[in-house]
């Protein structure tokens, strides 16, 4: 038998998990000129620094650069976007994404081991954070219409 988690524990973790997180912004990274430069950029933890990467889109509630949320109360596990809020911000540079980070409107990218962070790979397909394209152009929009993070039940 392995290690399990019931639902009441890795729902009160994705809460808490929420109420660390809430208010803070997703931030897309990624190199100007190639995918494959892009991709050797992703940090190996969230703790690392962000490094070269260039900052490609921040994400806010509303493209207005305030906060965005998570819903109240996870279900079975697995923790939603706030369904309220529209996820979008314009693409501050042209550039190939390769990760983005979800973490306080302050943190600038350094190492740290203390701030709270959500870090995935973003790309077209097999990813973390699906987009249209992986080239973003600088003045779109890009937006986030689905976001959920999950606990798993066992490890």
């Amino acid at each position: 038998m392995s290690f399990e988690i019931s639902t009441g524990v890795r729902n009160a973790q994705l809460i808490a998990m929420a109420a660390e997180m809430n208010g803070g912004t997703l931030k897309i990274y990624g190199d100007p000129v190639s995918a494959a430069a892009a991709d050797a950029l992703v940090p190996a933890s969230p703790n690392d620094s962000i490094g070269s990467a260039t900052l490609l889109c921040t994400i806010s509630n509303a493209g207005a650069g305030t906060g965005i949320n998570f819903e109240a109360a996870p279900v079975a596990g697995i923790i939603a976007k706030l369904s309220s809020e529209e996820w979008y911000g314009a693409n501050a540079a042209s550039g190939y994404a390769s990760f983005y980070r979800f973490s306080a409107i302050g943190d600038a990218g350094g190492a740290s081991t203390t701030l709270t962070r959500l870090q995935g790979t973003v790309d077209v397909l097999n990813c973390d954070l699906s987009v249209a394209s992986k080239y973003l152009t600088i003045a779109e929009e890009q937006r986030v219409d689905t976001y959920y993070v999950g606990m798993p039940e066992s490890a």
